[in-house]
């Protein structure tokens, strides 16, 4: 329990851009790893939909634990705190990614909560591994190409799920009848 308020605290600060030096952020054991989940995101609907997608789909991630915190997603390139030297990341696709009707696309994520921190080589990023509970995931869903490329009038499909999740898999149905 200590390790999730400690995480919910420092993913907090750092969306409010609030974060003191003295947050206790010692944690007995190391984080387990991150684990990647693939989200299905299935449109069962009769016409095409659309997510955004950058260097991931564009959906936003909530913890339903109390207080409930919105998850600060690895996205891109990640420097991690404690190397000497960061990778050299390429620029990722931004734009419409359709999903067929009767089709499926399937989303990354990772599992963990990031936070940036100053180092001598810039900014670091730290990964937190999430802990097990309930979470709601958000995605804009576009009716239009056009639409989510501007990404404009999305309807919101939301789901809850838990993690562990099983089979490392989280479904997701974004079809619409229009």
């Amino acid at each position: 329990m200590r390790r999730a308020a400690i995480i919910a605290a420092a993913v907090a600060c750092v969306g409010l851009g609030a974060c003191s030096r003295d947050l206790d952020t010692t944690d007995p054991q190391p984080d387990p790893e991150p684990r990647s989940i693939n989200l299905h995101l299935q449109n069962g609907g009769a016409s095409a939909a659309y997510v955004y997608q950058g260097c991931l789909v564009d959906f936003r991630i909530t913890s339903l634990a109390d207080p409930s915190v919105t998850i600060n997603r690895v996205e891109g390139c990640v420097c991690e705190c404690g190397q000497n030297a960061c990778p050299v990341c390429g620029a990722c696709y931004a734009g419409p990614r359709e999903i067929p009707a009767g089709e499926e696309v399937i989303a990354p994520w990772l599992t963990a909560s990031v936070t940036t921190e100053p180092s001598p080589i810039g900014g670091c990023q730290r990964l937190h591994t999430l802990p097990a509970g309930s979470y709601r995931i958000e995605v804009p869903v576009y009716a239009f190409e056009a639409d989510a490329a501007a990404k404009v009038l999305p309807r919101v499909v939301t789901q809850v799920f838990t993690l562990p999740a099983p089979n490392d898999t989280v479904v997701i149905p974004v079809g619409s009848s229009r």
